[in-house]
């Protein structure tokens, strides 16, 4: 899967569930790990 697709799905999965449980935070935070290293990134919703 990629990346981009992975990231979308991750991201649908959290919402779903922080809309059940509002103490679950504001957003998603990532550690991508790849064989060219390793990215963190953060997304709000």
């Amino acid at each position: 899967m990629p990346i981009k697709e992975a990231k979308e799905l991750v991201v649908r999965a959290v919402k779903s569930a922080v809309s059940r449980d509002i103490m679950s935070g504001d957003g998603v935070d990532f550690l991508l790990i790849t064989k060219e290293g390793i990215q963190e990134e953060s997304t709000k919703f």
